[in-house]
């Protein structure tokens, strides 16, 4: 199974999402991540549980993630 996070802030990926990341890699899910904001720590963290970061060029602007990626 693949799972894709997103997020406006590369930041929350580690401070506020790093238990359910992992906890869906432990259970052998592939993960997926995409974040917008300096990537360096999110990569490492990703890195580090053997899934994959991508780097998105977004702004916080509405309650639609898919709005904001418009943006």
């Amino acid at each position: 199974m693949k799972v894709l996070v997103l997020t406006a802030d590369a930041n929350t990926l580690c401070y506020h999402r790093a238990d359910l990341i992992r906890a869906m890699a432990d259970k052998g899910a592939e993960v997926i991540t995409a974040a917008a904001g300096d990537p360096q720590r999110a990569e490492k963290f990703v890195n580090s549980i053997k899934g994959r970061h991508f780097t998105v060029r977004m702004a916080r602007s509405s309650l639609s993630v898919v709005r904001d990626l418009e943006t």
